[in-house]
Parts: structure tokens; C-alpha cells; sequence
């Protein structure tokens, strides 16, 4: 089995004249970004903006036989209170609806009311996006496994992060809803009907639905299964403000 590396690159937008690592480091993600998206999506598709020098980038590394570190799989997360300390949209709307919001007023309804009850209430919520695995790894098993190590990775960085409750944009392409339905999540809803699959723009009209998982209420079966990963998560690298702070101070 290949070795694998977990890093937390949090805000490159606060790191980023700090560190060559991770400078570099957001090149490779920006790189995978766009290689798993384009062998999957239609042209036009962007799946790297500015919300990510915001959002903390949970990333799954293989170590090559030199030692680099190679991104394979990774996903971003970004927090209401994130949004409202720099002063920018809760981007999930944005990124899902734009220029079709007028069609998805119910879809925009339940999740803008949702959102506003957890801001009212002082919680905070994560916005997880952007999950990608790289398409240069072909092996059934192989993606089988990143498939696994991501969801593992979910459960630790939003229960060691402290962020309660999380939503998310689950596309039909690839059963991802079906992914996050074995990961506890619910569809958002309307007089007690889950509301239809939405098709945005952005996406180029592929099907989607807005789900959430309140107070990190992982099914039992799923916090037994990613067991395996903790060691991963354990062992991870985390770039941040403290973690860079301190090198400054060593290399002075």
C-alpha cells in the first residue's frame, strides 16, 4: 500500500507570504483541483476561486520514494464565522444557485433559514465543498480507499475543529449523496418533503441537493468504520498561524 500523508493547510490567505510550503502546497491543490474536475466535468467548470485563501484545505498526500509529497485527494471547509470575519458571503448559494436562484426559492428558503438559525444561536457551521480525487489514480480499490480516507477525514477535522454542524452541496454524479447519506446526513425539506435535486448553472445543470448534519451526529457504523484513518489524522501536518509563527521565530 502506498504511504500516505494528512495536511491541514488552514487560511492560506493569512500563510501565504509566510511560508514557501505553502505556497506550494496550494499550487498542488489548485493543480488537482482542476486535473479532477476536468476529466470529469464539462469545460468551464471552476472548481478554485477566491474563497480558497479562506477555507482550511484538508489534504490527502502519497509519499513518493524521494519524500515529496504528492496531493491524491482533498476537500475544503469554510465557517460562518470565517465569512464574517473577513466580511464575505456564506458562499453556498453562490457557488450552487447563482442566476438560478428565482427557480430554487424553496432550496434558497430552507437553506438561508437554516443557516440563520444557527448565526441567531451564536453555532457555528462549516461549508464543505470541493472534494476531489485525483483522476490519475485508476485502480478501483485504490479510489475505493481515498473515497473511505476522505469521509474519515470529515469525521476528525470537523469534530477536532470544533465545528458543529456542517452542510454541503452532494452531487448525484458518483453517489456522493448516497455517500453522505451513510455519513448521517439529511436533505433539507420543505412541510416534511425532502426537497427535489437542484441543477445550477455553475455546474453546467448536473444535479445536486443541499444536505447538513447537525451537532456532528455521525451514524455509530460510520465512527466505527474510519477507526483504521485515525493514526492518518494523528499524524498530520497542520500549517497555520501558529505553526508558521513559531518557524519565524526559530529561523530569527
Amino acid at each position: 500500500m502506498s504511504k500516505y500523508q494528512v495536511i491541514v493547510m488552514e487560511s492560506p490567505y493569512e500563510n501565504y507570504e509566510k511560508s514557501l510550503e505553502v505556497r506550494d502546497l496550494l499550487k498542488d491543490v489548485f493543480k488537482l483541483k482542476l486535473d479532477g474536475y476536468k476529466a470529469y466535468h464539462e469545460f468551464g467548470i471552476m472548481p478554485v476561486g477566491s474563497d480558497d485563501f479562506f477555507s482550511n484545505h484538508i489534504i490527502i498526500c502519497q509519499e513518493k520514494e524521494d519524500g515529496e509529497l504528492r496531493p491524491v485527494a482533498a476537500f475544503k471547509s469554510i465557517t460562518n464565522g470565517v465569512s464574517n470575519r473577513f466580511n464575505i458571503s456564506f458562499p453556498i448559494i453562490e457557488h450552487n444557485l447563482k442566476g438560478v436562484e428565482e427557480d430554487y426559492q424553496d432550496h434558497v428558503t430552507e437553506v438561508v433559514s437554516w443557516l440563520n438559525d444557527k448565526q441567531i444561536k451564536n453555532e457555528i457551521v462549516g461549508y464543505n465543498f470541493g472534494w476531489t480525487i485525483s483522476p490519475f489514480i485508476k485502480e478501483r480499490s485504490e479510489r475505493d480507499f481515498l473515497i473511505n480516507f476522505s469521509t474519515a477525514m470529515y469525521f476528525y477535522y470537523y469534530n477536532n475543529y470544533n465545528i458543529n454542524h456542517v452542510i454541503t452541496a452532494a452531487f448525484k454524479d458518483f453517489g456522493v449523496h448516497k455517500i453522505q447519506e451513510r455519513m448521517g446526513f439529511s436533505y433539507f425539506e420543505k412541510d416534511g418533503e425532502a426537497l427535489p435535486a437542484f441543477r445550477g448553472k455553475v455546474f453546467q445543470d448536473k444535479e445536486a441537493y443541499f444536505m447538513y448534519l447537525e451537532d456532528l451526529d455521525f451514524p455509530v457504523d460510520f465512527k466505527s468504520s474510519v477507526k483504521f484513518f485515525e493514526k492518518y489524522w494523528n499524524n498530520r501536518i497542520t500549517y497555520n498561524n501558529e505553526k508558521l509563527s513559531a518557524q519565524d521565530n526559530e529561523a530569527a
